[in-house]
């Protein structure tokens, strides 16, 4: 299947990042309003570095107050189908370390640790801002990634 259709598997959903939108407009997918949005977050940081004998660029981005950082692991640019991930901010570098792909981004989502389930909730965050829209997803076409793979949310564990 080609990386501007339609794409959803058990553990991950394709997306179309907003600056190839001449891929999702042609073949009817639709965009997020946000990819169309003037008021694109505010840049800090756009940084190369290398993280355990590997490339990677680190961007730091602002929005509504809210702190973002991304890590690009090895080279997204023009790259289709990107595995990417929501971090703890504090663990970005440490993760990236970790990581076993050959090209992958990380997302330093800011969470409140008081919070049942940080984890499940950075994946919640993450999913809906590209899915729907959001500086997430406005800065990852910073990165010139042509498509990533969102992780599915695995249904939450309820007590009997």
């Amino acid at each position: 299947m080609d990386a501007t259709g339609e794409f959803f598997s058990w553990t991950s959903r394709r997306t179309v990042i907003g600056s190839c939108s001449r891929a999702s407009s042609a073949t009817g997918l639709p965009r997020a309003q946000s990819d169309m949005a003037d008021d694109l977050p505010q840049r800090g940081l756009d940084v190369r570095l290398v993280v355990s004998g590997r490339h990677c660029r680190l961007i730091t981005f602002t929005q509504g107050g809210i702190d973002y950082v991304v890590v690009a692991i090895g080279s997204v640019r023009g790259r289709r189908d990107v595995p990417i991930r929501a971090v703890d901010e504090e663990s970005l570098l440490i993760d990236a370390s970790r990581s076993a792909t050959s090209a992958e981004i990380l997302i330093g989502i800011p969470i409140d640790p008081r919070m049942a389930d940080p984890v499940r909730c950075r994946e919640r965050v993450l999913s809906s801002q590209l899915c729907q829209g959001g500086p997430i997803r406005q800065m990852l076409g910073v990165t010139g990634v042509h498509s990533v793979l969102v992780p599915v949310l695995a249904p939450a564990n309820h007590a009997a």
